[in-house]
């Protein structure tokens, strides 16, 4: 994906989940980039009431609680999205659950802790079990 035109491409724990144990119509999308420290940067785009493939566009305080959120962009700058207000649009064209296929684009803003916002664009994702 890009952040504010940036490309930012998760490195480690891509995580792609369809209807996780304890969850019905779920599907959770994560990855982490950088250092496995307090730097690490994470994104989490979770979906709910999600049966399956389909357009999602969602805002914060949407009534099935879907939620997308970017962390540690820098020490002052260290979460967008989440309960600080988003707007978003996802696609998911595959979901499967056994073995997990997960394909998915998205775009959308996120506002940050400073009051700023960042502007995700050409967001992908892609995993295959």
């Amino acid at each position: 994906m890009k952040v504010n035109g940036t490309v930012w491409q998760a490195d480690h724990e891509v995580t792609g989940i369809v209807h996780p144990n304890g969850y019905n119509n779920a599907i959770l999308i994560g990855g982490k980039k950088g250092p496995k420290d307090k730097t690490e940067q994470t994104f989490n785009l979770n979906l709910y009431n999600a049966a399956g493939t389909g357009i999602f566009d969602f805002v914060s305080g949407n009534k099935d609680n879907s939620e997308v959120q970017l962390a540690n962009l820098s020490d002052e700058k260290y979460l967008y999205g989440n309960v600080l207000g988003f707007a978003f649009h996802a696609k998911i064209t595959r979901a499967e659950k056994n073995p997990t296929v997960l394909e998915a684009s998205f775009e959308g803003v996120l506002t940050g802790n400073t009051g700023d916002s960042v502007k995700i664009t050409d967001g992908k994702f892609y995993y295959h079990e």
